[in-house]
C-alpha cells in the first residue's frame, strides 16, 4: 500500500502475510504492530523497515511486535531480502515489553533483524540463514523461548548502557 505495508490472506493455506516495503511504523502509546489471533503469519521484508512500540510500563503494549491469544498458537515467520529494526521503548521486566513478544507463539527468523529489548516466543525461536542483533538492558534475556535453534546464522547480544538515552 501507500504506507509501505500490505496485509493479505491466502485462503488456500490459511496464512496471512504482512509485507513491509521500506516501511516505518512508530506507536506513541501501544505496540507498533499487534498481530491477530491466527495460526500462521509471514512478515515479508522488502528494503529497510522499522517498527517501534511506544512507552508503557513494560507490558505488551510497549512491544515492537506482539500477539496474544490464549486459544491460538501463532507461527510467525519473518522472511524476505529486506531488514527489520524493531524495538520496545518501554521499561521492561520478565517476558513483557520485548521488541518481539509472542506469549503463545513460535517465531522463525530468516531475515536480518535488529531487535532492541529482546525477543520472546513461548514455544520456540528458530533463527536460520540470517543475522540477528539483539540489544538488551541488564534486566532481561536477549532470546527467550521454549527452545532456541540457531542454524547457519550470526546472533549477537549487546547490553545497553542504561545511563544513556537509547532512542536511536
Amino acid at each position: 500500500g501507500d504506507e509501505g505495508w500490505i496485509w493479505e490472506y491466502d485462503s488456500s493455506d490459511g496464512k496471512y502475510t504482512l509485507t513491509l516495503d521500506n516501511c516505518s511504523i512508530s506507536a506513541s502509546s501501544d505496540s507498533g504492530i499487534i498481530l491477530p489471533g491466527v495460526e500462521k503469519i509471514d512478515i515479508v521484508l522488502i528494503g529497510n523497515n522499522s517498527v517501534v512500540g511506544g512507552g508503557g510500563n513494560g507490558d505488551y503494549n510497549s512491544s515492537g511486535i506482539h500477539n496474544y491469544a490464549d486459544n491460538v498458537k501463532l507461527n510467525l515467520k519473518i522472511t524476505g531480502d529486506g531488514t527489520l529494526n524493531v524495538k520496545s521503548t518501554g521499561s521492561i521486566n520478565n517476558s513483557y515489553g520485548k521488541a518481539i513478544s509472542l506469549p503463545n507463539g513460535s517465531l522463525t527468523i530468516n531475515s536480518n533483524v535488529v531487535a532492541t529489548r529482546g525477543i520472546y516466543a513461548f514455544h520456540n525461536v528458530v533463527i536460520e540463514d540470517c543475522q540477528v542483533d539483539v540489544d538488551i538492558d541488564n534486566h532481561n534475556s536477549a532470546l527467550h523461548g521454549g527452545t532456541i535453534d540457531i542454524k547457519n546464522s550470526t546472533v549477537s547480544a549487546t547490553v545497553l548502557d542504561e545511563d544513556k538515552d537509547n532512542d536511536n
